[in-house]
């Protein structure tokens, strides 16, 4: 250990032993010691050391009440709403789109190291520039007994906050349930409560169970990328190309899953399946916004918010371009069509996991809901597992594998509403 990462540490423990008020003084020189910890991370090889320094800033910050901060073993705040484990009464943070799950992960990832690079580096091992296969090192990856290496801990929260930001379902608002074990149990709302005036003396009117208890139960999600031993030795853009085609790839079939459900080959359940759904069929061709109208008035009728009810809308690609192409449908001009005020901030959001207008009942279909009662549980165990040797023998290949764990489930199944039928 060399004598400035000695000093540093002598200055945070010193911090340490200081009153737990934060003055404004105080809080410089901890910004300064961050700041201190980010230049060494480009010139010191001990990047496990930095990564405690800085996580025992964060302790020292979280113990003097500073907003915002975690500390080790810490959870942050999160946007989504709380939920706890009906079995163990342990608070579950869901997540919104902007959330983090690495954000509640005591293993986080301090080492600067991307998936990307940590796919390339184990890939190459000794060949992988020098600062990058340190600080691989440093995150403890070791082979596995068939030949593989795992993602580390610190980096699997990086990935499934990757494959979130590739969901169309992520970005349309669902809310994200980390899972501790195969199952959660979880409330359904059945029907909306019975609420009425009473006389005097008069008997109270009931109805129905409102609740009912469902459980997302974690299903399994796999995909095998190969590539050949010369295109991860020879390319310069190899890192970003497999962290893409990874995240990519496995946000396809999520979203899909989702959606349309996937229950014939194991998957979840998806919106196309809820009987409880709202519908409006033969949509056909747009020839206006009415159908989006539509489809928000119907959760406007079942007391869902303006915002939420008119926050997103899903559909195949076909469909989005020939909504982008919508006219005023005066002759002869060639205005775009605007949209009507109460859908005018409405996310229209293309994906390919629904398909193109066709002759299925699964194509051409499209989805507005209120996207937060709909839960995507995903276990934090989610495995990328690098196969060096699998592949290699037969035909100078390597091979990434991929299998995450994760499941849906609707809070309330009149809050999503299909517009099915849809002819591009």
């Amino acid at each position: 250990m060399n004598e400035e990462l000695k000093k540093l540490i002598a200055k945070i423990e010193e911090m340490r032993k200081t009153s737990e008020r934060v003055g404004a003084e105080n809080q410089k020189v901890l910004d300064a010691l961050k700041a201190d910890i980010d230049k060494l991370k480009g010139t010191n090889p001990d990047a496990q050391t930095l990564s405690e320094l800085q996580d025992r800033i964060e302790n020292i910050e979280a113990k003097r009440g500073q907003p915002g901060k975690t500390g080790v073993g810490r959870q942050t705040e999160t946007t989504g709403p709380k939920f706890y484990d009906a079995k163990t009464g342990k608070l579950i943070q869901t997540l919104g789109h902007k959330d983090k799950m690495s954000d509640l992960d005591e293993h986080r990832n301090r080492s600067g190291v991307s998936l990307g690079q940590w796919l390339h580096a184990t890939i190459l091992g000794e060949r992988a520039p020098d600062d990058v296969r340190q600080a691989v090192k440093a995150l403890a990856t070791a082979p596995d007994g068939a030949g593989g290496y795992t993602v580390p801990k610190p980096l699997a929260g990086s990935f499934i906050d990757l494959l979130r930001a590739e969901l169309v379902l992520s970005r349309a608002g669902v809310t994200t349930v980390p899972m501790e074990s195969k199952t959660l149990t979880i409330a359904k709302v059945v029907s909306d409560p019975y609420v009425s005036w009473k006389a005097e003396n008069a008997a109270i009117n009931g109805n129905d169970p409102t609740f009912d208890a469902v459980e997302l139960e974690a299903k399994t999600l796999v995909g095998l990328v190969k590539f050949s031993l010369e295109l991860a030795q020879d390319s310069s853009n190899i890192q970003s190309i497999l962290e893409r085609c990874v995240t990519q790839a496995a946000a396809h079939a999520i979203d899909h899953a989702g959606l349309l459900g996937t229950v014939a080959e194991g998957g979840p359940l998806g919106v196309m399946t809820y009987a409880g759904r709202q519908q409006i069929t033969s949509v056909g061709s747009f020839s206006s916004y009415d159908p989006f109208v539509d489809a928000v008035g119907k959760l406007l009728a079942v007391n869902v918010p303006l915002d939420r009810a008119a926050g997103a809308a899903i559909m195949g690609t076909d469909v989005w371009t020939s909504l982008a192409k919508l006219k005023t449908g005066i002759t002869g001009d060639k205005t775009p069509l605007v949209r009507p005020s109460a859908i005018q901030n409405m996310q229209f959001l293309p994906t390919t996991a629904v398909p193109t207008s066709g002759g299925s009942p699964q194509d051409g279909n499209l989805f507005v809901a209120d996207w937060g009662d709909l839960l995507f549980g995903v276990r934090k165990d989610i495995t990328v597992q690098v196969l060096r040797e699998a592949f290699l023998g037969s035909n100078l290949q390597l091979a990434i594998l991929v299998y995450a764990r994760c499941d849906f489930m609707p809070v309330r199944e009149s809050s999503f509403v299909t517009l099915e039928d849809v002819a591009a």
